[in-house]
C-alpha cells in the first residue's frame, strides 16, 4: 500500500503541472484503455458505450459515473417493464440509462432533494 501511495504522489507530480488540453487527452486515452465502456466524442457532446449496448449523450465524458451505474446494475437485473425510483438523481443520466434498460414499458420516477 505504502508503494502504491508513493506512485499516486509521484504521477501525481508530473500530472498536476500539465496544460488542461493534454490531461484531458491523457484521461480520454486511460479510460477508454482500462474501461470496457467506450467514450467517444460528438460534435458537442459525450457519447458513453456501455458494455450492454447502452448509449448515452451527455455534456461531459461520464468516466467516474460509469462506476456507480454499474453497480446498481451488480445489484439488481433490470427488466423490460420495471418501475424504478432514482432517489437523488443529480444530473439524470443514471435515470436515462434506466430508462434505456426497462424499455417504454417501464416507468422511471428520478428527483433530486
Amino acid at each position: 500500500m505504502i508503494m502504491r501511495k508513493q506512485i499516486k504522489k509521484i504521477v501525481r507530480y508530473m500530472y498536476n503541472p500539465l496544460p488542461v488540453k493534454i490531461k484531458r487527452t491523457l484521461q480520454f486515452l486511460f479510460y477508454n484503455l482500462i474501461r470496457s465502456e467506450s467514450f467517444v466524442k460528438e460534435e458537442r457532446y459525450w457519447k458513453t458505450i456501455f458494455s450492454n449496448g447502452v448509449e448515452i449523450l451527455f455534456k461531459y465524458p461520464l468516466y467516474h459515473d460509469v462506476k456507480l451505474i454499474k453497480y446498481h446494475s451488480l445489484k439488481y437485473t433490470f427488466k423490460k417493464g420495471d418501475v424504478i425510483f432514482d432517489a437523488g438523481a443529480y444530473h439524470g443520466y443514471t435515470s436515462i440509462f434506466f430508462s434505456k434498460l426497462i424499455g417504454e414499458d417501464g416507468k422511471v420516477y428520478s428527483f433530486e432533494a
